[in-house]
């Protein structure tokens, strides 16, 4: 019953080291030596029958008076035969005793009468009088310690004594569950104490029962959260300092497709969605939860900013909302940034986040951020999921419209993968925020939730900035487009002052011996592929040039 677990819990406390220690740990030599202590009193002093008496069996004992020995609450209807006095400890001074009482409460949804009349009902029960009269007149002990001061109160209670008690008051409070932690805090006890399992089994899952398991650089529980802090950290220094290759002349030729502003504010978003995967990291808390998914939605979708708008200005047909982004290309970051932001800064103050613990039985108990069902909040948070969501179907169906654009085919075709993965993980998100999975591991339950948002950011900044530095520092791509310019400069020179006939002949011989040294030669392919993108540079030129011409 309830008595038992108020019992062992008790008992344990009596074994702290000295009369201002704290509670012992589950894990310490203390709570080791409380439960050997009570299979010990239970089998040389006791008996199995004795030691599993109901409540009911209990109380009529302590009326009766025929037990040497029991440990039971404060009756002041005890029979006389008994001397109360409190529970001894393992040490001289120290003992216990548990406290257990009535809550009150006002329910929130009624209605302003019946809020009032709760009220005063709630402020008589605290008069002073009125629990002098509880007392005299029942078996209850008032919280108001004043009373024990009470001439008349202390001729029917031991005053003294209850001054005297040692009391703990914090077995499970602060778990909602109480009743499921209280049983199976007593029936892992009761395996070892009238049964054979292994006290250090139990005390393992005693410690599983209440522990809760975090992501943390510690590798105690598990290495997730090393390698993963690790891995995170490291990304996210290495996006911050590759700022610096947009400053580097000689690389400047590879990072012409955003203006330098907007590339920074690309790598910004994909730092800040990284970094904060590791803000649940150790215990969570409410600050936590407001932090982490406002840098994530801030940085998922700044990263998308500058994609949206070199797509919107290299629309291939005129239109009025691309000339007006191009025009006002600054404006456009900052107007946008602000409605982000906006939307967060709504999102965090109307949100009453909340930690709540997720109870595995038998398993591993873990926490996780609780965002309310309430309007304004669920609002915010779905406006800022369909921008992201908009930004990344408007980028697909852009990228669709300007794919066969020559300048920018390249860039272009590199913005597939990031965007669809940003829409693959952001609704495996979604679906991880309302429960619909149900996960019971603590480690994939993170790695789901974060894991999937570094995806998101990696993805981003490989994709969209990453590889071209790969390309910068390989030398790759450019070196042999500078010939390709070079090539198109003086043919192109050539092409303006001749006939579009010996323009076509010099075309068909340039492909014809591109194609003849291509069956000579078995390292000729990549000169082939490079002398077809030469010849549809020249091909574009001479278009230009004629075109100037005329």
């Amino acid at each position: 019953s309830e008595i038992g677990s108020i019992t062992i819990y008790g008992f344990i406390y009596s074994f702290r080291d000295s009369y201002n220690s704290s509670y012992p740990d589950l894990k310490s030599e203390n709570t080791y030596n409380a439960i050997k202590m009570i299979k010990k009193i239970k089998n040389e002093i006791s008996n199995d029958e004795l030691s599993k008496i109901d409540e009911i069996k209990s109380n009529d004992r302590v009326v009766l008076g025929d037990t040497l020995f029991m440990n039971f609450r404060y009756a002041t209807y005890a029979n006389k035969n008994y001397i109360i006095s409190p529970v001894p400890g393992a040490r001289e001074g120290i003992s216990n005793s548990i406290i257990s009482g009535f809550n009150y409460a006002i329910n929130k949804y009624i209605d302003e009468d019946h809020q009032f009349a709760a009220k005063h009902a709630i402020k008589y029960f605290i008069k002073k009088n009125v629990n002098k009269k509880i007392m005299l007149n029942s078996y209850i002990i008032s919280p108001v310690t004043s009373l024990l001061d009470d001439k008349d109160i202390c001729e029917r209670v031991d005053c003294e004594l209850i001054k005297s008690l040692q009391m703990e008051n914090k077995m499970f409070r602060e778990y909602k569950n109480y009743n499921y932690y209280s049983e199976t805090f007593r029936k892992y006890v009761f395996e070892y104490v009238f049964g054979d399992k292994p006290l250090e089994d139990v005390i393992k899952n005693i410690e599983r029962l209440t522990k809760i398991y975090n992501i943390t650089f510690n590798t105690e529980d598990t290495c997730v959260g090393l390698i993963f802090g690790i891995v995170i950290i490291v990304s996210s220094v290495l996006m911050l300092l590759s700022i610096g290759f947009l400053f580097i002349d000689k690389y400047k030729s590879y990072f012409t497709f955003f203006p330098t502003e907007f590339w920074i504010l690309l790598i910004l978003g994909c730092f800040f969605t990284c970094i904060s995967c590791v803000i649940p990291f150790d215990t969570l808390t409410i600050i936590k939860c407001a932090i982490r998914i406002s840098m994530m939605y801030f940085g998922l979708i700044i990263s998308l900013f500058s994609v949206l708008y070199k797509l919107l200005i290299n629309y291939p047909i005129p239109n009025k909302i691309s000339i007006a982004v191009k025009k006002n290309g600054i404006k456009y970051i900052i107007s946008n940034i602000l409605i982000i932001l906006i939307l967060i800064f709504i999102l965090c103050i109307t949100s009453s986040f909340s930690v709540s613990t997720v109870t595995i039985d038998n398993g591993k108990n873990f926490q996780k951020c609780d965002v309310p069902e309430t309007f304004v909040p669920t609002i915010s948070n779905l406006l800022v999921i369909f921008i992201d969501f908009s930004y990344s179907i408007l980028i697909s169906f852009l990228i669709f419209v300007e794919w066969s654009i020559v300048e920018t085919s390249r860039d272009i075709k590199l913005l597939i993968p990031p965007i669809f993965i940003n829409i693959f993980c952001l609704s495996l998100v979604m679906i991880m925020n309302i429960d619909i999975l149900n996960i019971d591991d603590y480690v994939i339950n993170f790695l789901i939730n974060n894991a999937t948002i570094f995806i998101i950011s990696i993805t981003h900044y490989f994709f969209f900035y990453g590889i071209k530095v790969y390309w910068a520092i390989s030398n790759k791509r450019f070196e042999n487009d500078e010939i390709d310019i070079e090539k198109i400069i003086h043919i192109g020179i050539y092409v303006s002052n001749s006939s579009s006939d010996l323009s076509k002949k010099s075309y068909d011989t340039g492909n014809n011996s591109n194609i003849h040294s291509n069956n000579n030669n078995s390292s000729s392919s990549k000169s082939h592929k490079r002398g077809r993108r030469t010849l549809v540079k020249l091909h574009n030129i001479q278009h230009i040039l004629s075109s100037n011409k005329s």
